[in-house]
């Protein structure tokens, strides 16, 4: 994954060495010429790259050269940003210089050819906006609702409460149908508190009750003693029938669901309470949980096609017969799992070239065994797909956030222009923040952002979410690039340029994005 990281840096700071040669300072410094040849030497070695990735896997050499290439084109990108802060000195271009020439001559001396002829990096930072449907299609699920819905509202009310795991693989609509009932009518009408927890990662009792307390209370709990907890959570559920759903739980040994019923039968809430739990493990819990759990199935071929078909073909009423038969045979590689149909539905919208889509139809992707390996990889067809490098960094970034974050989306713009992501695009008249915002649609326009229902008064989307397989595929493209954001609520996004200007002074010891993290303190280390 790491290469591919390579490819897009190299790009991205491409376009920005151009911007700062004919700027003031290079100017004014006299670096104009130096930073052309920069450029220069960085399009000789990009030639080399996708030899070098076809390459990486029997060539150990080679290997140790994107190495090389991925630590200059790291201090290459750190050097241009001192640029931008007028803190460049001029012998730093010229060693950087040498050593990208050096790593190209070590490329001849490894036989690496020019794979195509060099090109200009392309100005134009995306494809036209295509029409987008805000919501995606679930199919095939009806029955399990309705099955759900009877088992928490009919079938069980005398008991204190039940527990209905939703069980399949990752990718296979548990998040959706889990939405789908807690969203219907008829839960809202006959529970009085529902509340969602994202779990993600495996929790203590302890922490998963002070979770659910803060899905409850909106705050976290003053104390976090079991006692306490317990208390706690009667204040909220005292009297009341509820709906819990623990998304995306990982721990399935029924000791820990024996302990947590113990917790919850001594909150004294009214008898016919529920709740769903997702998760990819087959034997949840305690038998009356495995006897209640609802497994999902792969979708049918015909239901596949209902959402691809909405999917890519958003803005015609009926695709030409040359891409359906296409696509119908993509579909028959996507395993019968939602998310694979939608992510790839959404790369190939409203592209009519045949031979794009051939290509996905034939990709390597498909010879993979069956698993969570080969589901990735065919996400990673729709990254790989995206319009540029800076669309690619852009998403890349968003590994900072933790699993299931809501990002808003004014937040997230801001983020990528803190970070020096996005640039104002003069040739169409957009400010940085406009282009910001093209690069969120199109994200979402490729089903790698899911909407979150939140809009503003001109019923405009304000905040999105990422799949867990998606971030699974950003933690695997940005392994040893960035690190997570921990510590940091996600209203706080906005003081980041702050931050990113205290850390300014620190650059010569620490090395702005490929280095720099964030925790609970704002300062830099010295």
């Amino acid at each position: 994954m790491a290469e591919a990281l390579v490819v897009i840096a190299a790009e991205g700071i491409l376009k920005k060495v151009l911007t700062i040669a004919v700027g003031e300072i290079a100017i004014a410094w006299g670096y104009e010429e130096k930073l052309t040849g920069l450029h220069r030497t960085l399009e000789m070695v990009r030639a080399k790259l996708l030899d070098a990735e076809g390459k990486k896997d029997t060539q150990a050499a080679v290997m140790v050269w994107l190495k090389q290439l991925k630590d200059v084109v790291g201090e290459a990108d750190d050097v241009l940003d001192e640029i931008d802060y007028q803190m460049l000195r001029r012998h730093k271009i010229e060693n950087i210089n040498k050593s990208l020439l050096e790593i190209y001559t070590q490329a001849n001396s490894l036989g690496l050819q020019n794979e195509h002829p060099v090109e200009p990096v392309p100005d134009r930072l995306y494809r036209e906006t295509v029409l987008y449907r805000e919501e995606f299609k679930i199919v095939g699920r009806d029955d399990d609702k309705l099955r759900i819905i009877e088992l928490l509202t009919v079938s069980r009310t005398e008991e204190k409460f039940t527990v209905v795991p939703i069980v399949g693989m990752g990718g296979i609509g548990k998040t959706a149908l889990a939405k789908l009932v807690y969203n219907d009518k008829k839960s809202k009408d006959y529970f009085h508190v529902r509340a969602w927890l994202c779990v993600s990662v495996k929790v203590d009792i302890i922490t998963l009750l002070a979770k659910i307390y803060e899905s409850l209370a909106g705050k976290k709990p003053e104390s976090e003693s079991k006692v306490n907890l317990i208390k706690s959570l009667e204040e909220k559920l005292r009297g009341k029938k509820y709906l819990l759903v623990l998304d995306d739980v990982w721990v399935e040994e029924r000791p820990y669901w024996e302990e947590f019923r113990t917790c919850m039968l001594n909150v004294n809430s009214q008898n016919g309470s529920g709740i769903l739990v997702t998760t990819r493990k087959l034997e949840i819990g305690t038998h009356d949980m495995i006897r209640d759990s609802c497994r999902l199935e792969r979708l049918s071929n015909d239901e596949c096609w209902s959402i691809f078909r909405e999917r890519a073909f958003v803005a015609e009423e009926s695709p030409s017969a040359e891409l359906e038969a296409i696509g119908r045979e993509i579909l028959k590689k996507c395993s019968g799992l939602p998310l694979v149909l939608n992510v790839l539905g959404g790369m190939l919208a409203n592209c009519s070239d045949p031979e794009k889509w051939l290509s996905i139809k034939n990709s390597k992707v498909w010879d993979l065994e069956e698993g969570m390996g080969k589901v990735q990889k065919s996400l990673e067809l729709s990254f790989d797909n995206l319009p540029n490098s800076i669309i690619k960094q852009c998403f890349v970034y968003c590994s900072i956030f933790k699993k299931d974050t809501i990002m808003e989306k004014g937040e997230l713009v801001r983020l990528w222009m803190a970070l020096g992501l996005v640039q104002a695009d003069e040739a169409k008249n957009k400010e940085m923040e406009d282009v910001g915002n093209d690069i969120f649609q199109i994200l979402v326009n490729n089903s790698l952002f899911q909407l979150d229902v939140k809009k503003d008064g001109y019923s405009h989307i304000t905040h999105c979410s990422m799949h867990d397989l998606v971030h699974d595929l950003l933690l695997s493209l940005s392994t040893q690039e960035i690190l997570v954001l921990t510590g940091v609520k996600n209203n706080d996004i906005t003081r980041i340029p702050q931050w990113l200007e205290d850390c300014v002074h620190c650059s010569s010891r620490v090395k702005l994005r490929r280095n720099f993290h964030f925790n609970d303190s704002t300062a830099c280390e010295s």
